[in-house]
């Protein structure tokens, strides 16, 4: 969830940098909507299966499995949907633009990306717990 938000907020920064028009943004919003929302389901999912059962079980896992598969699609579709609208003949030019003309934009940009990496990757881990219910699984 915490990439996908990541994602959204540079989504929609370059939607604005860009100048998108507002049916190009709403597509966004949509899409970008539908990922977070898919993704939240996905959670349900794997916890109700979690609370549900302790044990191994190949229907367990392909529930899991097919609501991950969901979010993937949805976001495989919300890329495509991104290429399309930036994917613009002078988008991408506009971008760099963008960040090539301030050295302070460039240093917000990178410390922003820092933070992202940060906050996907490092913000929240835990110690391993000794509870190997949710590793079963994952086999």
């Amino acid at each position: 969830m915490r990439f996908h938000l990541c994602a959204a907020f540079y989504v929609f920064w370059a939607a604005v940098i860009c100048k998108t028009s507002r049916a190009e943004t709403a597509l966004l919003a949509l899409t970008v909507g539908l990922v977070i929302a898919l993704e939240a389901a996905n959670t349900a999912v794997e916890n109700c299966v979690d609370l549900v059962t302790d044990k191994y079980s190949h229907l367990a896992k392909a529930a899991k499995d097919t609501a991950a598969g969901a979010v993937l699609a949805a976001a495989l579709a919300a890329v495509g949907v991104g290429a399309a609208i930036f994917a613009d003949a002078d988008r991408p030019g506009r971008l760099l633009g963008y960040f090539c003309a301030s050295p302070v934009k460039s240093v917000l940009l990178i410390v922003s990306a820092g933070i992202w990496i940060w906050f996907v990757f490092f913000a929240g881990i835990k110690e391993k717990s000794t509870n190997t219910k949710k590793e079963r699984y994952d086999e």
